[in-house]
């Protein structure tokens, strides 16, 4: 690699690092800026971000973002799942081809997975379909190792994080669909102390129907 290529992906590599350091506590900008920036640093038609699931849920892998935009429909949760589950065990980056998984067609046929790991455990992967050159993906990777590290911990901080947010969404609708509860027991309840105060005195006076015709007016 030349020396300007070399000392352009060593700044945007820094500046990826701090960007996404300051995205840290915004799980969807996060994500979405580190997609884009590793499609234009390494090179590819769609780049899509996976976090794994925690062992024993429903969906293993859950696609959180994918860039461009427009091909989000296209790479669906059983797509990502016929991608990084034959490769569940890897630990390093893996070229591998479409026809291999009996990808779609139109995602090309050249393809870039690299597993972010926080120790030995895998907590997502960065997937990068139609690459467009191998070389240089694999040489830009070596100047940016760094940053998988980083971005893996933050994928899972920002995971937990967005789990936390959810859980206090739900707990505050719950607290509000408690006090709603609680205000239509208390309305209901004072009609219906008038309603038995009525009664009551209907039954005490039966045998008068004057009164219980002023009771009922």
């Amino acid at each position: 690699m030349s020396d300007p290529d070399y000392n352009a992906i060593r700044y945007m590599a820094f500046d990826i690092v701090h960007e996404i350091l300051s995205r840290a506590d915004r799980p969807v900008q996060l994500a979405e800026y580190l997609t884009q920036s590793l499609r234009e640093i390494i090179g590819g038609r769609i780049v899509a971000l996976v976090v794994c699931g925690d062992e024993g849920q429903c969906e293993p892998y859950s696609v959180v973002s994918v860039c461009p935009q427009r091909h989000k429909a296209a790479v669906s949760g059983d797509l990502v799942e016929a991608v990084c589950r034959p490769f569940h065990k890897c630990s390093e980056p893996k070229v591998f081809a479409g026809d291999s998984l009996n990808l779609p067609v139109e995602l090309g046929n050249t393809h870039f997975l690299l597993p972010l790991m926080i120790g030995q455990n895998t907590v997502g992967y960065i997937i990068i379909f139609d690459l467009f050159e191998e070389n240089r993906a694999i040489r830009v990777l070596n100047e940016i190792s760094q940053l998988l590290p980083i971005a893996a911990i933050l994928l899972r901080y920002s995971s937990v994080y967005q789990e936390m947010e959810e859980r206090l969404r739900q707990s505050e609708k719950m607290k509000a669909v408690g006090q709603l509860a609680g205000g239509i027991a208390h309305d209901f309840n004072n009609q219906l102390s008038g309603i038995l105060g009525f009664s009551e005195l209907i039954l005490q006076h039966l045998n008068e129907p004057r009164k219980i015709e002023e009771f009922t007016n």
